[in-house]
């Protein structure tokens, strides 16, 4: 092992430490028991979240142990997702009220979702991306829809909770209020986070664009034109963005070409990235659930619960199943 690749397996322990010694320290705060308040069990119950942990460990085993089947776990991610998203409009926790404490939960359970499954889209050195072009679509709208969610929330909703008792409470390695300067770190991110959407994907979905327009203004063709569009949502992301861009090879080439220069090609980097995630977003959301008082939300007793934690389960089941029989 190189002497780079040792050095950032130090770092990434000593992250890892730092973090593990914050959560510690964070739990042992008091809770407020007069502040107390009813969880709702079938946005955020036990079952929905170990669910959503199980299918982003998935995500992390499969981009390590068997990175080409990595993309057969967009759809169910995507999935997760959208019924995240589709719950906080419909439960209308963004609105004038005093739960945003539970939107804040809700949010950093989705923000562990998109950041888990783009890492797999956007690898540093990719050999060619077999994702379909209708999946890496799907996963970079609902990427952007969820950004929306998340600009809504810092910007916006949390000056219509001025007026609760209770103080809004959040965790980034400490007990930290969500007005302040952590609301004003999460605008610039939320906020940065759109840019990088607009400058990844408004380019490749012009491009899509201008392919369409190109077949439909094909003539004399041994190909129906309905057959060869028809064909385009199917074809991989690689042969897409070489159609558009002259080349295949996706990913960050400025941040490639680091790596390279550096010598840590063989470090890996995604496996540690999406560990460090996943095991970020729990803290997060099970420090904020119990600095915040919040109860009836650690068992397991309702039917919406149990379908979130069987369809977590059955992708674990099913990924290492693929994974053993592979090998």
């Amino acid at each position: 092992m190189k002497l780079q690749e040792i050095s950032g397996f130090i770092f990434y322990i000593l992250i890892i430490t730092a973090t593990a010694i914050s959560v510690w320290r964070s739990l042992s705060y008091p809770t407020d028991r007069t502040c107390s308040r009813d969880g709702d069990q079938d946005l955020y119950g036990l079952g929905v979240r170990l669910g959503i942990y199980i299918q982003l460990l998935t995500t992390t085993i499969v981009d390590d142990a068997s990175p080409e089947r990595a993309t057969n776990l967009a759809p169910t991610n995507l999935w997760f997702l959208v019924a995240i998203f589709m719950a906080v409009q419909l439960k209308g926790l963004l609105s004038r009220s005093c739960n945003l404490t539970e939107a804040y939960i809700i949010i950093s359970l989705g923000n562990g979702i998109t950041f888990t499954i783009l890492t797999g889209t956007l690898r540093l050195n990719p050999e060619g991306l077999r994702e379909s072009n209708l999946t890496a679509m799907c996963r970079f709208l609902a990427w952007g829809i969820w950004k929306t969610t998340n600009l809504r929330f810092w910007w916006l909703a949390l000056d219509e909770s001025a007026s609760c008792i209770c103080p809004e409470v959040g965790w980034l390695f400490a007990r930290v209020l969500l007005n302040g300067w952590f609301r004003t770190f999460h605008k610039v991110v939320s906020t940065a986070e759109c840019v990088a959407w607009l400058v990844l994907f408004l380019p490749y979905a012009i491009g899509v664009l201008l392919v369409v327009r190109c077949v439909l203004g094909f003539h004399d063709i041994p190909k129906p034109k309905t057959q060869i569009l028809l064909d385009l949502p199917f074809i991989s992301v690689g042969e897409m963005h070489g159609i558009i861009f002259g080349r295949n090879n996706v990913g960050f080439l400025l941040l490639s070409r680091a790596v390279h220069r550096l010598g840590l090609e063989g470090f890996p980097f995604l496996p540690l990235i999406n560990i460090y995630a996943l095991f970020l977003t729990i803290s997060t959301v099970e420090i904020s659930i119990r600095i915040n008082g919040i109860q009836g939300v650690s068992k397991i007793d309702s039917s919406g619960q149990l379908i979130a934690l069987i369809i977590g389960l059955g992708s674990l089941t099913s990924a290492l199943m693929q994974i053993l029989f592979h090998k």
